[in-house]
């Protein structure tokens, strides 16, 4: 366990100007009961931010708009700089002259839409909001026993995770990180004991306490975890935490962005429509449909959902994994602005990611970086030439077009 990068996390997190395709399973935190877990491996996690919006159809869902890396969805540019109270977007902030209060820059102007963002439609205050939410997410066996239907009709009760195979994945807030960090200080490592998240109060007043489970808890298990939990399928934790695709959000935004664009006087979504069809070049069109239909979240965000004390967990839906379509760079990427930093190694079938913060070998025939998820490779600047080329290189191998002039 490496306590002390999970400690550099925490603080990360805490500093404010610092900044999950197929479906990924995810265990929900019930209020009021206990949700029993053991973490499959502590020193690997991802984190990244996240914000909960109303899309177009009236539901709250989770977009990725900061990934682990630091990449940005365009959208962030219509909520504004999270950096800087948000300034220039829909949920920048003022000091009101009167009461010398906070409050929302545009909200007599466009009150609809700062209704929608900055309260996320509920103008009393008890849904939250639309600004990021920092957060890292694990790998877990989920402990909780669920109920279902078998084929005949029957109600059978089992453990998700023995019944497919595969962990679940565990989203924490960065009060509940801190808290397991708490843990792990005074238990040891935590992938050697189950441990327990309990959920207390709703909205504003929540609390999150991650607690070692007791050994007379309902499900508890004792000792190491086995060869066969070992053995069940991951996620791949930075395709998780990837920013959200652009084709995405304007299957749910696309209205708002549009809305949004005209207040503000940008114009995000001839960005996002931009790199969505990069993003179409990585997958059929039949994906992208079944992506956008499909998308669901793991968990509502509490100050948007009704709680709930249920006697019995709900089972979550079983979900074939397959591996996420890989994400676009945030920012578009200028040919041949590093070429003067390195220089690609063409003569064996892998190269290394040479985006500042990776250096990952890869494959060669890769367009985008699967650890970055930096655009890697695009197609020649030469009308009659088109080959797919690095984007490290300063001139094109099939045709020597010239990429520094």
């Amino acid at each position: 366990m490496d306590l002390s990068k999970m400690r550099e996390t925490q603080k990360e997190l805490q500093n404010p100007q610092k900044s999950p395709k197929e479906f990924a399973v995810s265990k929900e935190i019930k209020g009021e009961v206990n949700n029993l877990f053991r973490i499959a491996d502590s020193d690997k996690f991802s984190k990244c931010q996240r914000a909960w919006i109303v899309c177009d159809d009236g539901k709250p869902r989770p977009f990725t708009l900061v990934d682990n890396y630091g990449n940005r969805s365009p959208f962030l540019e219509l909520l504004g700089d999270p950096d800087n109270f948000y300034r220039g977007g829909i949920l920048e902030s003022v000091k009101d002259p009167i009461t010398k209060k906070g409050k929302f820059k545009y909200l007599e102007e466009y009150s609809e839409l700062v209704t929608r963002f900055g309260y996320n439609g509920d103008r009393g205050g008890t849904k939250g909001n639309a600004k990021l939410q920092k957060q890292i997410v694990y790998q877990i066996y989920d402990r909780d026993l669920y109920e279902g239907t078998d084929e005949a009709g029957n109600t059978v009760k089992y453990y998700w995770c023995k019944e497919n195979q595969h962990t679940m994945l565990m989203w924490l807030k960065v009060t509940a990180f801190e808290t397991l960090i708490d843990v792990a200080e005074g238990n040891g490592d935590p992938k050697d004991y189950d441990c327990n998240y309990k959920k207390v109060g709703t909205g504003t007043s929540t609390t999150h306490v991650i607690s070692r489970a007791g050994d007379l808890l309902p499900g508890v298990v004792i000792g190491p975890i086995t060869d066969e939990e070992k053995g069940y399928a991951m996620y791949d934790l930075d395709s998780e935490t990837a920013v959200s695709p652009a084709g995405l959000i304007l299957y749910f935004l696309g209205k708002a962005i549009k809305d949004l664009d005209i207040c503000l006087g940008k114009d995000v979504h001839s960005e996002l429509e931009r790199v969505a069809t990069l993003e179409r070049g990585e997958q059929s069109d039949s994906e992208e449909t079944e992506g956008a239909t499909k998308y669901e979240t793991e968990e509502e965000d509490e100050s948007l959902a009704t709680p709930s004390q249920p006697a019995v967990q709900s089972a979550p839906e079983v979900k074939t994994v397959v591996t996420p379509p890989a994400q676009p760079a945030a920012a578009p990427f200028v040919r041949g602005a590093a070429a003067a930093v390195a220089k690609e190694e063409v003569k064996t079938n892998t190269v290394f990611c040479q985006h500042p913060g990776c250096g990952k070998e890869i494959p060669a025939d890769v367009d985008l970086c699967p650890s970055c998820k930096n655009i890697v490779r695009l197609a020649c600047d030469n009308p009659e030439c088109g080959k797919m080329v690095s984007v490290f290189a300063e001139k094109c191998p099939f045709c020597l077009q010239d990429y520094t002039s």
